[in-house]
């Protein structure tokens, strides 16, 4: 739903663009439409920071703008909330997988048994 679905006329819109802010990144709901998801998160920071209210808070200059969306869509994505942390997590572990395949299925291996091990553990202790 649209943060001014509720203007009913321009004016309202007017009103609506200059009293109200967007919502937050974090209220995914708020950006989804019935027929589409909501915008991935690296988006919707570069959104929020294009139409803040104050000037200083937007972007410096075209330049700089287009730097961070082309960042965003090679996939090299600033860290700027929990969602696009762990994109980046994510997207850094599957290159850490691809340079060292074999250390990174025996590190899994590795932490699967000792999991595993710790399970077991506190099964055994509160059992007996």
């Amino acid at each position: 739903r649209h943060y001014l679905a509720d203007a009913e006329s321009v004016p309202a819109v007017l009103v609506g663009v200059i009293d109200r802010e967007l919502p937050g990144v974090m209220s995914l709901g708020e950006w989804s439409h019935p027929t589409q998801g909501a915008p991935p998160a690296e988006y919707l920071h570069f959104i929020t920071r294009g139409m803040q209210k104050a000037p200083e808070q937007r972007w410096g200059s075209a330049t700089e703008m287009i730097q961070e969306l082309q960042g965003a869509l090679d996939g090299n994505i600033r860290v700027q909330c929990p969602m696009t942390f762990t994109k980046r997590l994510t997207r850094e572990s599957g290159k850490l997988v691809d340079r060292y395949p074999r250390a990174s299925v025996f590190g899994f291996l590795a932490t699967a048994i000792v999991v595993l091990f710790g399970l077991t553990a506190s099964i055994v202790a509160l059992v007996t």
